[in-house]
Order: structure tokens, then C-alpha cells, then sequence
């Protein structure tokens, strides 16, 4: 009953190595088993099929590009990120290298009907029945604008799918150059992927009318388009926003920069200029807008955040100021409610500003009911249904009520309880343990549950006991996730 499957930066690649996996092994070893509280020892933490999911963050992203460039198999930094991306999330799932995508035999037959030239061209489809992947891109801006900072910057969100890279709101947006220069350029439409080329400056000549909503356009074939790896590599190339926002010669150097146009103006003679993009979480850590836009009656969001929800008797959210570590940025943002003590690194890379879609009084609720469920003990999970509130940017009107699922990564008190007294050590801080927004400060699972992931550093045991504590979650309320998915 699952028709989408939405992640943003280390999500997507998840999301992408769950729905294009080419393993041919069940669910149960991909994802592996959950070991309940009581059961969990040391030993069996330890253990992990070579072919589980949960494996593949074992190494250091950031150390795997690095080697790649020192031995010069890469000899960019967007590139290295792509390799390690590639090599730790991608190549373990049984996904070739280079590898072009699409969603279905139909969709890949209508681009080889369409595209001669793609014939002998194997495309990657998912492998059995899978939602449809949601994952997203912050484009930064054209690079003959560069470096934006906080003055100048002016992100948006592009969605990658199957189908299409794109927007679904029509947009011009205006950056601000040096002396005083504005730029304005049109974000928004959807186009194949095999429209996208990296490198190099193509699109075709005439693009949609204004009464037309679809429409085939030619151009010249790219020359490297956005297959798999660059793909989930747009969606997560972490320190984009923050290279991007140095100087000429360093944001040229290390920044990510794709050639990008829109199908949705009409004359497009050398529109596609080289563009600044960035992890999807600089602008939208979880994308929840992409299915309101799509009046997706129920959402399910899991924000697995490094900042824990500060419990009741820490925090008032009715009386007290928004500061940073109340709870994640990005869940505050869709109900327009911002931190005021922003560090320098998080105002230059981060924009939520333009995310609210809820009335401000709705954040009450959902906070209260999270902290509530904190303190039963079951696990951090709040249902209720919330209707829009106007945001013109986005293209979401006032009305659409949905219901959501709101899961917050956190310490769960009855699984701690359950556990061995050695596992307890491990696991549960030795002081102020009866404040669940504490976590252990050393020892091997030192931040549990709310590791440092840096893009992997995560073991076996590590791993495991995260997905143990995760999935005793979700079958405890089991009740609750059969309705809503039913």
C-alpha cells in the first residue's frame, strides 16, 4: 500500500539502493532481522550478511573520496563524492556503474521509441514492486554568479524521479550578483534525465508554449547525463553550499555544477548555463512538500536527526523561545518557526524560510503530542492531520488536510528496559538516564541513537542495534502503521 518512498541526501540512498537493489536475496536480508531488547548481546550485535543494507555504512564517505583522489581515480572533489557515493551505497546493492534509469519496461520503451540512439541502452528498472522514489536537489544558482552567501543566496528544490528531474511550481528566481547585478532565471518544469548533461551546455532552441503542459523537445544528445550515481550524488553532496559560498577560485574548484534548463519557456536558445547544486537538506531535509503537492492523502515522516527531542520538562514549546537542539530545524520549519541562535555555517548553507506550510499553532500540537509519546515509553510517534496553510512559492494553496505520521529518532524507555544489564552499560547514560533527550557520552555506541553518521561510520554493532531499536519501534505500534497504510 506504499505508493511513494521519499529521502532526501543520506535518504536518498537509501531510498534509491531499496528500489533498485539488483541483489537477488528477500527483504528479510536485505533489510535484516530485528532482534528484540531482551536478545541482544554483544555477540549477535557483531553479525551482519554480507548482502544487508545495514552494512554499507561501515566506511567513512568523506575518507573513500579522498583516497580516490590521492590515488587519482577522480580528480575532482564533486567527483570523489560520487565515487564514494557510488562505491559505499550503490555497487553493494548489485547497481552497475554508469548505469541510466527508469521506472518501468514502458517508461524505458517510450524513451528508446522517442530515442533511436538509446536502443542497445540497458536501463536500470526496480527490481519487483517498489514505491516510486521522491528525492531532492537544492540548486544553489547559475556558477557565473557565484559565490553566494548569506546576502545573495537564493536556493530552490528540484525533485529527481524515475521519470523526470524537475519542479513542480514554475518559478523565476532572482540572485544577486556582484555590484549590484541581478539575474533572473526560470526553475521549474519537468524533463526525462536523458535531457540532463553534466558538462556540457545544451537545450534545444523552443521549449513549451504557454497552454501546453507536456510536449517532446529536441536538442543535442547529451554527452554524460545523470545516471544513478550522480543522481543520489546531487541529492547529498553535503558540502556543496558551504564550498559554493567561497571564493571565485574555490567555489569553481569544489563546488557541484550541472548545466541545467527548463522546458517551460518558450524560447530557449543558450538557456542552459552551468548551475550550482547541493545537498537536498540545505533547503528541505525531509521532502514532505513534494506530496502535499501531490495530495497524498497520508504521509509517513521519520526524522532521524542528530539533535534530540528535548523532553517536557525541558522544554515548554507553548511558553519557551525557539533555540537550536529543541528538535530538528526542519520539522519547526513547515510550521514556520525558526531557531534564533543560527551559527554562522548553518545561516550560510541552510534555507528553511520559505518551507512553511502549517499554521504556527499546529506546531503546538504536534510537539506536545511527541513529547507525550516520549514519555509513554513506546517509541517517539505522533498521527494527526493538518491542513495547508497558503505558500505561493511552493504552489500549495490553503486547505489540503492530510494526515501525518510524525516518528522522531530517539532513546524509547520500555525497549531500555528490556535490555541485559550489560547492554544497559552500553546503551543507557550512567547519569541524568531519566532525561530521554541525554544520550551516552562514550564507549563503543557513544551518541546512541543519535550517532554522527559523517556519511558512514557506523559498524555492525552499531547498526544493528539502531535498526533493532527502530524496528521493535514500529512493531510495538503496530496497530497504529496498519491503519495508516491500510
Amino acid at each position: 500500500n506504499v505508493r511513494y518512498i521519499g529521502g532526501i541526501s543520506g535518504g536518498a540512498w537509501a531510498a534509491m539502493n531499496f528500489v533498485y537493489n539488483q541483489l537477488d536475496i528477500d527483504e528479510d536480508t536485505f533489510l535484516g532481522n530485528i532482534t528484540f531488547p531482551e536478545d541482544i548481546t554483544l555477540e549477535n550485535l557483531q553479525t551482519m550478511d554480507s548482502q544487508c543494507a545495514r552494512g554499507f555504512a561501515k566506511d567513512v564517505l568523506v575518507l573513500v573520496g579522498l583516497e580516490a583522489l590521492s590515488a587519482k581515480i577522480v580528480s575532482t572533489v564533486p567527483d570523489a563524492w560520487a565515487y564514494a557515493v557510488y562505491q559505499m551505497y550503490l555497487a553493494p546493492a548489485g547497481i552497475p556503474e554508469d548505469t541510466l534509469f527508469s521506472w518501468n519496461i514502458k517508461s524505458v520503451e517510450g524513451i528508446k521509441l522517442r530515442n533511436s540512439v538509446y536502443n542497445d541502452t540497458e536501463f536500470l528498472i526496480p527490481n519487483g514492486d517498489r514505491p516510486f522514489p521522491v528525492i531532492g536537489t537544492t540548486l544553489v544558482g547559475p556558477v557565473a554568479g557565484g559565490p553566494y552567501r548569506t546576502y545573495s543566496q537564493n536556493y530552490t528544490l528540484l525533485e529527481i524521479t524515475p521519470l523526470y528531474i524537475g519542479q513542480l511550481k514554475t518559478l523565476d528566481v532572482t540572485y544577486k550578483y556582484d555590484l549590484g547585478r541581478k539575474h533572473v532565471k526560470t526553475v521549474g518544469g519537468a524533463i526525462e534525465l536523458i535531457g540532463v548533461c553534466r558538462s556540457c551546455a545544451n537545450s534545444p532552441s523552443i521549449g513549451l508554449s504557454g497552454d501546453e503542459t507536456e510536449g517532446i523537445l529536441r536538442l543535442e544528445q547529451p554527452t554524460d547525463i545523470l545516471d544513478m550515481k550522480y543522481a543520489t550524488t546531487l541529492s547529498s553532496f553535503a558540502p556543496g553550499t558551504l564550498f559554493e559560498s567561497l571564493i571565485d577560485e574555490l567555489s569553481e574548484s569544489l563546488g557541484l555544477a550541472v548545466n541545467y534548463w527548463t522546458p517551460t519557456k518558450r524560447l530557449l536558445t543558450n538557456s542552459s548555463e552551468s548551475t550550482y547544486f547541493s545537498d537536498g537538506g540545505s533547503y528541505e531535509n525531509i521532502n514532505l512538500i513534494s506530496f502535499i503537492q501531490r495530495r497524498v492523502e497520508k504521509v509517513i515522516l521519520f526524522f532521524i536527526s542528530p539533535d534530540p527531542l528535548q523532553t517536557s520538562a525541558n522544554w515548554n514549546v507553548t511558553e519557551d523561545t525557539a533555540y537550536n537542539n529543541q528538535v530538528t530545524d526542519y520539522l519547526a520549519a513547515f510550521f514556520g518557526v525558526f531557531e534564533t541562535n543560527l551559527s554562522i555555517i548553518n545561516n550560510r548553507t541552510y534555507e528553511y524560510e520559505r518551507n512553511q506550510i502549517y499554521d504556527t499553532n499546529d506546531y503546538i500540537e504536534v510537539i506536545n503530542g511527541l513529547q507525550q509519546a516520549q514519555s509513554d515509553g513506546n517509541g517517539i510517534i505522533y498521527t494527526t492531520n493538518l491542513t495547508t496553510i497558503e505558500n505561493d512559492w511552493w504552489g500549495i494553496p490553503s486547505g489540503i488536510t492530510t494526515q501525518i505520521t510524525f516518528v522522531y529518532l530517539g532513546r524509547v524507555l520500555n525497549w531500555e528496559s528490556s535490555l541485559s544489564d550489560e547492554m544497559k552499560s552500553l546503551l543507557i547514560p550512567s547519569e541524568n538516564s531519566d532525561d530521554l533527550s541525554v544520550d551516552i557520552s562514550s564507549g563503543p555506541f557513544k551518541g546512541f541513537p543519535h550517532y554522527l553518521t559523517t556519511g558512514g561510520a557506523i559498524n555492525y554493532e552499531r547498526a544493528n542495534v539502531l535498526a533493532d531499536l527502530t524496528g521493535w519501534t514500529i512493531l510495538k505500534n503496530e496497530e497504529l502503521f496498519r491503519s495508516v497504510l491500510s
